[in-house]
């Protein structure tokens, strides 16, 4: 189950790049491993690049890097998606997460920081600063946590609820509604955008990957997405060409290091 890590969703099964609320405090809460991004093998960084292709010309291209330890937990991400430049360091201890987000100047733009009691989040500490490193908003976020420890409700200044099924799958987050396989695998997505209803179905080939993406709107109009992969010996891929019905084509390439060859 080698996916992109750029992503179609809030919750995993990640694909193409632009992530949609991609630190859901239900989606993070947890310390994020390399299984988590779909990764096979003692992978210590990846390098991924996707290029827009108009006409057989690169319009734009869009840029992510992440990195982890020996134990495979993620430590360290960096996206630069049209200009935007992010760059996120995460930091784990007993009962507590981090999560920082940098700017180009070095100075903390955001940061989470997650409380447990034993297995369950009980709130999160959220700051956010201007560019000069002042800080600008403050937020306690109360949490509520099933018997699983999965995060049902945030209530914060925007409340937040979300359901899973027996295997810890999210089914509802907010606008968003989830329907898995019999392997786990995202099978089909819902969101409410106001007055609108989005669909999306995906169909996978046999290494898990993402190979058919069907999206049909409320009013009608529908697009198909269809992506080819490559290799490498340890069965993660490493190119994607994405051919789209209606909009621009994309070129992904990825280069996979290795911790037996750091």
């Amino acid at each position: 189950m080698s996916n992109s890590l750029f992503e179609i969703g809030i919750i995993g099964n990640v694909l193409e790049c632009g992530m949609a609320e991609p630190y859901s405090i239900a989606s993070i809460n947890k310390p994020l491993t390399r299984l988590d991004d779909g990764l096979r093998g003692d992978v210590f960084c990846v390098e991924e690049k996707k290029q827009e292709i108009v006409n057989n010309q690169c319009v734009s291209c869009n840029t992510l890097h992440h990195q982890y330890n020996e134990e495979g937990f993620r430590i360290y991400h960096e996206e630069n998606i049209y200009g935007d430049i992010g760059r996120y360091s995460y930091e784990y201890s007993d009962g507590i997460l981090m999560l920082v987000k940098l700017l180009r100047n070095g100075y903390i733009n955001e940061r989470w920081r997650f409380l447990y009691d034993k297995t369950r989040l009980l709130k999160v500490d959220y700051r956010f600063y201007e560019s000069e490193g002042y800080l600008e908003e403050h937020e306690i976020i109360p949490t509520k946590c099933n018997e699983r420890g999965n995060v049902v409700e945030e209530n914060g200044r925007k409340k937040k609820q979300y359901t899973y099924d027996s295997l810890g799958h999210v089914l509802t987050a907010g606008e968003y509604k989830f329907e898995y396989d019999k392997q786990g695998f995202l099978l089909k997505k819902t969101i409410r955008y106001g007055n609108t209803t989005l669909f999306e179905v995906y169909n996978r080939n046999v290494n898990g990957d993402i190979i058919d993406v069907e999206t049909t709107r409320s009013d009608g109009h529908q697009e198909t997405k269809h992506m080819d992969y490559t290799y490498d010996n340890k069965g993660n891929w490493i190119t994607c060409r994405m051919k789209c019905r209606y909009e621009n084509n994309f070129f992904v390439q990825r280069v996979i290091t290795y911790f037996d060859e750091v």
